[in-house]
């Protein structure tokens, strides 16, 4: 589930550039849509850390046999050590508030000055695809 929620943070900028060409195409609109998307994309990042931090806990708790919240001698495997390595190094949960409006804002202009060159190299495209129909009609251009 985690992966999903950071495949949707990844795509949400590419997807608000598209909202943007489609409905807006101001500076305004620009500026509110990347605001959206920036905000948008830190809720879905501090989800996302939070529901891998669910996962190491549940993780942990499938070796709490008695279920008592600790661990017994019995009990303490290597994969329980490893499972409980994995929780307690787990910083993301706590430092994600803090890092993920920075990321996501880095992400984002990121995505949408790629989106930006792809939309301006597919319009060029386009421009010189016309002008060499004009000349291959021989239509004079002045």
């Amino acid at each position: 589930m985690s992966n999903f929620v950071f495949l949707l943070h990844g795509l949400l900028p590419i997807v608000a550039w598209f909202i943007y060409r489609r409905m807006f195409r101001t500076r305004r609109g620009l500026i509110g849509v990347m605001t959206t998307a920036v905000l948008l994309g830190s809720v879905l990042y501090i989800a996302g850390i939070h529901l891998i931090s669910k996962e190491y806990s549940d993780d942990l708790k499938r070796y709490d046999l008695d279920k008592d919240g600790e661990f017994s001698d019995a009990e303490y495997t290597l994969e329980a050590r490893a499972a409980m390595k994995r929780f307690s190094n787990d910083t993301g949960r706590i430092t994600a508030p803090i890092v993920a409006p920075f990321a996501s804002s880095v992400w984002a202009v990121l995505m949408f000055g790629v989106c930006k060159l792809c939309s301006q190299g597919i319009e060029d495209l386009r421009a010189h695809r016309i002008d060499k129909q004009a000349e291959g009609r021989g239509v004079d251009g002045g």
